[in-house]
C-alpha cells in the first residue's frame, strides 16, 4: 500500500502518465492492425517511443530543467528572434493571394521554438504574462491567416451557422426563416456572433471570427491556469502553447461552429472544477456539464 501511495505521489505522477501513455500507444497500435487507418498508423508507435524515451531519460531531463539558466543577453536575443520572426511572418501574408507562403510557416515555427525556449528560462510573473501574450499572437496569426486568406467561409458547416446568425439579426429574435429549427435549441454561439455584428457593423465573416473564433483563443488562458494549478506556471505555459498549435484546435478556430464555442466553455468549466474541487458537489458538477451540453450542441462527443 505504501509503495502504491509512493507511486501516485505528486513527484511521481509523470511516471504514471508515461506508463499509461505507453500502454495506450500499444492499444492504439493494436487497433490500427485490426482497423487499418493510414492517417493514424504512426500515432501508436510514436506514443510508445516518446513515453519510453521519457522514462529512460526522465532524471536527466529533470536535472537539466532545474539547472537551466540563461543570462539577460541570451533572453533578449530569444525575444528579438521571436518579434522579428513574427513581424516578418505577418508581412509575408501580404505577398501571396489565396494561400500562405512557405516562409510564413517556417517563421511561425521559429516563433513557437522561441516561445518554448522562453518557457524553459521563464522567471517571474512579468515574463509569464509576456509569454502568454506571444502564444496568443501566434495562435491568432495561425487561425486568422487561414480564415481570411480564403475568399469565403472555410468549410461547409459555417455556412449553416451563418444562416442562423443572419436570421437572428434580420428577425431581431431567435427565429429561423428557413424552416429548420434545429439550432434554435442551441443559440449561444450564433447569438454571440450576432451581437458582434450589431455592435461593430463589420461583415458577417469578420464578426463570426471575432464572435466565435476569438473566444476559443482566449479560452486557452484556462489551459495555462489548469497547468499552473496542477503542476506549475511553466507546465501551464507549455500546455497553452501546445494546445494553440494542435491541429484540431486550429481547425475549430478556422471552421467556425457551435462546437468552437463549446470547446471554449468546456475549458473554462474544467478549470472551475479543478480550482474548486473541494467546494463543488457532484450535483453542481452534473448541472454544469448538462448546461454545457445543452447550449453547445454536440460537446457530448
Amino acid at each position: 500500500m505504501n509503495s502504491l501511495k509512493k507511486l501516485w505521489s505528486i513527484d511521481k505522477i509523470d511516471v504514471v502518465v508515461a506508463i499509461a501513455g505507453a500502454a495506450l500507444g500499444i492499444f492504439i497500435s493494436f487497433l490500427n492492425i485490426i482497423y487499418s487507418n493510414e492517417y493514424m498508423i504512426t500515432i501508436g508507435p510514436m506514443l510508445i517511443i516518446v513515453c519510453l524515451a521519457y522514462l529512460v531519460f526522465r532524471k536527466k531531463l529533470h536535472d537539466n530543467v532545474e539547472e537551466a539558466e540563461a543570462g539577460g543577453r541570451v533572453i533578449k536575443i530569444i525575444n528579438i528572434v521571436f518579434w522579428l520572426s513574427f513581424a516578418v511572418s505577418t508581412y509575408s501574408l501580404s505577398t501571396e493571394v489565396l494561400h500562405r507562403p512557405l516562409i510564413y510557416f517556417i517563421l511561425i515555427s521559429v516563433c513557437a521554438s522561441a516561445i518554448a525556449l522562453q518557457i524553459l528560462f521563464a522567471r517571474g510573473k512579468g515574463t509569464t504574462w509576456l509569454i502568454l501574450l506571444e502564444i496568443f499572437l501566434v495562435s491568432l496569426s495561425v487561425r486568422a491567416s487561414a480564415y481570411f486568406v480564403f475568399p469565403t467561409l472555410p468549410g461547409s458547416d459555417p455556412w449553416e451557422h451563418l444562416r442562423y446568425i443572419q436570421d437572428f439579426v434580420n428577425t431581431k429574435s431567435i427565429a429561423s426563416t428557413h424552416g429548420d429549427v434545429y439550432y434554435l435549441n442551441y443559440p449561444v454561439t450564433h447569438l454571440n456572433a450576432a451581437h458582434m455584428y450589431l455592435i461593430t457593423g463589420a461583415g458577417y465573416k469578420t464578426t463570426m471570427f471575432f464572435g466565435i473564433g476569438l473566444p476559443l483563443i482566449l479560452s486557452t488562458i484556462f489551459v495555462f491556469l489548469i497547468g499552473k494549478e496542477v503542476v506549475n506556471a511553466r507546465v501551464g505555459l507549455l500546455a497553452a502553447l501546445l494546445v494553440n498549435l494542435a491541429d484540431t484546435h486550429v481547425q475549430f478556430g478556422v471552421q467556425l461552429g457551435a462546437t468552437t464555442y463549446g470547446v471554449a466553455l468546456f475549458t473554462l468549466i474544467v478549470y472551475m472544477l479543478i480550482r474548486n474541487k473541494y467546494l463543488m458537489s457532484m450535483t453542481a458538477i452534473a448541472v454544469m456539464l448538462l448546461l454545457l451540453l445543452i447550449i453547445t450542441h454536440n460537446m457530448s462527443s
